[in-house]
């Protein structure tokens, strides 16, 4: 019968520790086993920040904050949003893709271009989310509640020194031009985390409900849109009123875009 490893090589393996189930010495930092002698020196209500007898040694700082570990939902979220993809998870594509997505992006001719993301940290929610850059629109597909009105948010990220009036959003009819409700600015700075929140209430509609997002941006300027939805009015939120509208050239651009959709979704 072959013997063990250890028992074939002698005396010298065994001298340097060599066994069966031995991973080494345990870290220094790590709790001692139960039943062990470094258990029996830090048991007994003994001191464990004490450096003397009977006490183990202080930890060490820990250090300057490298990285956070965060735990996110591929699938974006909340369940029951009304919009197809409100956290754009499914709508970016790599460039030259345009298939039917939950998002699109229209530039000023109109022309469909890719909805540019940014992925991780930098995002609110989820996995992914969109850059918005200056001269394009996004147009994102959603649906409607049931015999009873809806509550439309947004966030977004603005550049470093700007007002949250810079990044517009606002509701419109997926098929025709009614039902234009803008989402007013909660605050018409950034909050602490740099986000803008966008809120609004909507009347019933027994048509589909679309979530168009444009802005002012500069030549140079960038923003992050994440976390838009599109969800029931149950009364439990506060309802935030907007008297903003459409310019007739906004107005024109939009119907423009609308009906370049319509020529080209087959379905």
């Amino acid at each position: 019968m072959r013997k063990p490893l250890c028992a074939s090589l002698g005396s010298v393996l065994l001298l340097l520790g060599c066994g069966f189930g031995d991973h080494g010495p345990p870290h220094p930092l790590a709790p001692p086993e139960a039943g062990t002698a470094g258990a029996a020196a830090q048991g007994g209500g003994g001191s464990t920040t004490g450096s003397g007898a009977g006490g183990a040694a202080p930890l060490p700082e820990a250090g300057v904050l490298k990285r956070t570990v965060e735990l996110r939902s591929p699938f974006g979220g909340p369940p029951g949003n009304l919009l197809v993809d409100g956290d754009f998870e499914f709508s970016a594509v790599p460039e030259g893709w345009h298939p039917q997505l939950g998002w699109r992006g229209f530039n000023n001719k109109p022309e469909e271009v890719n909805i540019r993301y940014e992925t991780g940290g930098l995002c609110r929610t989820g996995l992914h989310c969109a850059v918005l850059e200056p001269g394009v629109m996004f147009f994102g597909r959603g649906t409607s509640a049931d015999g009873t009105g809806m509550m439309a948010s947004m966030f977004a990220k603005v550049p470093a020194g700007s007002k949250c009036q810079v990044v517009r959003a606002y509701t419109v009819g997926c098929d025709a031009m009614g039902g234009v409700a803008f989402l007013k600015r909660v605050a018409s700075a950034p909050g602490p985390d740099g986000w803008c929140e966008y809120r609004a209430a909507i009347k019933a509609s027994d048509s589909a409900t679309c979530l168009v997002v444009d802005s002012t941006l500069e030549e140079d300027g960038l923003a992050l849109v994440d976390s838009a939805r599109l969800e029931p009015d149950t009364g439990t939120v506060p309802k935030v009123a907007t008297t903003e509208q459409l310019s007739p050239a906004d107005a024109a651009r939009l119907r423009r875009t609308m009906e370049w959709i319509r020529r080209r979704t087959p379905f």
